[in-house]
């Protein structure tokens, strides 16, 4: 009898071990096919950059590349014509305006939610309040004024536009994810550090800053793609060609190639654009494969606290 009752069991357990792993294939097949169609975009453009002018002309609407070329790569820092694509200018640009306004908004915005976390007056529910309440107004209602006062102070045509306001606050939003993870520190690390004597300052940070690095690391991570691929702010007030960001100058040799090449031809060079956009886009895709840990960190143990 306990022979064949064994027996049985273990054919139970191989059918359910069997369906674990049939089922378990299903959702990581599943997961894959979903993540070939969210990708597929980047993929075709990828693809495109590697594409030669005779693909554009007679295999157009081909995926994959009939002949295989790095030519547009090489291209890209090296058009001739009318014009010369300043890619290196333009990244050094972008790179100026993302740091500092990565720095000023990490540390304004990690400065104002440890305030509205630690000094709990009467009024901190309604200040919050009311700075949140001003996320609805829309930004294109903000644009004339604040070019407005951006020309008063001759901030036309430079980079202080995108870097000032950045030590203002960082955004409510960002202010927002910081407090609600601050909120989640014990109480009690900063009532020792009181008694051993800290100050507010050197509380925030040598205790608060160095707890709180998954959400500063998620808030640089936002900070860094908005600003990077900032293109209505340079649109806006940048005139110059030696003072474009990236985007501007993707969009500049997007619209008018045949300056940047020299070229009178009425075909658009999707592959050569292709190769200018993935470039720029290099700098994100690393910053994320870095930071993805303590992306995913921040905002998973942010709005559990909140």
């Amino acid at each position: 009898m306990t022979g064949p009752v064994l027996a049985k069991r273990s054919e139970k357990l191989l059918l359910h071990e069997k369906k674990y792993y049939v089922r378990a294939a299903g959702h990581v097949l599943l997961l894959v096919l979903i993540t070939l169609l969210l990708f597929l975009p980047l993929i075709a453009l990828l693809l495109m950059s590697f594409k030669s002018d005779n693909d554009l002309l007679f295999y157009n609407y081909a995926l994959f590349p009939h002949e295989w070329t790095f030519d547009n790569y090489y291209n890209v820092f090296n058009l001739q014509g009318g014009t010369r694509l300043n890619f290196f200018g333009s990244i050094g640009n972008t790179a100026l305006i993302t740091v500092c306004s990565l720095i000023g908004t990490v540390f304004t915005s990690a400065l104002c939610a440890y305030g509205f976390t630690r000094f709990r007056v009467r009024e901190n529910p309604v200040v919050f309040s009311v700075l949140f309440a001003g996320t609805m107004i829309p930004s294109q209602v903000l644009q004339i004024p604040m070019y407005e006062v951006y020309y008063t102070l001759n901030w036309i045509d430079t980079f202080w536009p995108f870097i000032v306001p950045s030590f203002f606050g960082g955004g409510i939003l960002n202010i927002f994810l910081m407090r609600e993870f601050m909120r989640g520190i014990t109480p009690s690390m900063f009532e020792a550090a009181e008694i051993d004597g800290a100050g507010e300052l050197r509380m925030f940070l040598q205790l608060a800053l160095p707890l709180s690095v998954p959400v500063l690391v998620t808030v640089g991570i936002f900070t860094f793609q908005g600003s990077w691929n900032d293109f209505y702010g340079p649109l806006l007030y940048i005139s110059s060609p030696e003072n474009y960001t990236l985007a501007l100058a993707v969009y500049q040799f997007s619209t008018n190639f045949n300056s940047y090449t020299g070229s009178m031809s009425t075909m658009t060079p999707w592959n050569l654009i292709a190769a200018v956009n993935i470039l720029s886009m290099l700098p994100i895709i690393l910053l994320y494969s870095f930071g993805q840990r303590y992306f995913i960190e921040g905002i998973s143990l942010g709005s559990v606290k909140g």
